[in-house]
């Protein structure tokens, strides 16, 4: 167990070191930057909560990913169905002022998500095509449509900020360590990991699921319905990706604005393959992710970079990810 995780201990490694080293490389004072690095995160409640709150957010994402990982099939349209996700959050919340507008939009976004991998996976199933493929040319297809609607027909005319009008004020979920964002979607997102953690690893069915996914043509001669846990399997990884979509509206912008989706579907998918496909493993994965994350806006805030180092140290944790396991297949 512990060589299989040595892997994941060394992306989360060269994420430090990453971003450890362009601190030291760009800043005027770098011990002093370095220092303020590791520890900024909890130099005040508001950035100890945006942690709390960005690994809540990115636990939705990263257990849909991993729920895809152990059928056997990738999904790399995260991206899309996080902001196809928000956006319908956002205009069912400003439209309808109902005391069951948040659980039709949960129904909405859950059911509009999972539509957007169902796809892919027939695709795969039925044509032969590569999910994969199918499910980043989908959701590279859906955000311009989005861009174009949030700017165009459905942007609120009293800001000038590209967005969605606001979400009514009854519908914003109530921050737990004010004036940070954090709020109850961290512990839901938690307790969804556990729970998937249990049907999948202490269940019957959950052997099952994991067989199909690791061994599909024993599955198959086996007579499992193998075809029936892909699609299961893809859906909710569709709809847990849009949930993230609107707790990131409903509990931290309040609009769907142009872009808030960005990072969010790689760096879940980043922290599934840390935990290997771990329910249990994605909520200390993501906290450690987005402690690293939350340094090293600090660090861009008061240092003054010219660009944004989480998508380097996000390209960092991939690419060691992605070396160790071509060693581990060859």
């Amino acid at each position: 167990m512990k060589k299989w995780y040595a892997s994941s201990l060394l992306a989360l490694a060269s994420g430090f070191a990453t971003a450890a080293f362009l601190v030291l490389l760009f800043s005027a004072k770098p011990l002093t930057s370095l220092l303020s690095f590791f520890t900024s995160p909890f130099s005040s409640v508001y950035f100890f909560g945006s942690m709390i709150n960005t690994a809540g957010l990115l636990l939705f994402g990263s257990l849909g990913a991993s729920i895809a990982l152990l059928s056997g099939n990738i999904n790399l349209g995260g991206e899309g169905q996080v902001y196809a996700g928000g956006l319908i959050a956002a205009l069912i919340l400003n439209r309808f002022n109902s005391f069951f507008s948040p659980i039709a939009a949960m129904t909405a976004v859950i059911l509009i998500c999972a539509l957007l991998t169902l796809i892919p996976i027939l695709l795969k199933i039925y044509r032969r095509t590569s999910e994969l493929l199918t499910s980043f040319l989908l959701s590279a297809s859906i955000i311009p449509l989005i861009d174009w609607a949030i700017a165009n027909p459905l942007r609120d005319q009293n800001q000038n900020l590209l967005a969605t009008p606001s979400i009514l004020d009854r519908f914003k979920l109530p921050s737990l360590l004010p004036p940070s964002k954090f709020t109850v979607s961290f512990f839901i997102a938690a307790l969804l990991c556990v729970v998937f953690y249990f049907l999948i690893f202490k269940t019957r069915p959950g052997s099952l699921f994991r067989i199909s996914g690791k061994a599909n043509e024993f599955a198959l001669y086996a007579g499992l319905n193998t075809k029936k846990h892909s699609i299961l399997a893809m859906c909710a990884s569709g709809s847990l990706h849009g949930l993230c979509g609107y707790f990131a509206v409903s509990g931290m912008f309040y609009t769907a604005h142009q872009g808030f989706y960005l990072g969010m579907g790689w760096n879940a998918l980043s922290i599934a393959l840390i935990a290997k496909s771990n329910p249990l493993l994605l909520i200390p994965s993501s906290l450690i992710l987005s402690y690293i994350f939350t340094a090293s806006d600090y660090a861009v805030l008061t240092n003054n970079f010219s660009f944004n180092i989480t998508s380097i140290i996000q390209a960092a944790v991939l690419l060691v990810i992605s070396v160790s396991n071509m060693r581990r297949k060859k």
